[in-house]
């Protein structure tokens, strides 16, 4: 796989983890 390309899927992976914390964190302080 391209160097380039093994980045772009490392960072897309640590921006879904933030998201999914980040809604998580709304959720909860919706509640």
């Amino acid at each position: 796989m391209a160097r380039w390309a093994r980045d772009m899927l490392s960072l897309a992976s640590c921006g879904g983890f933030v998201w999914v914390v980040w809604q998580a964190a709304l959720l909860t302080s919706a509640v």
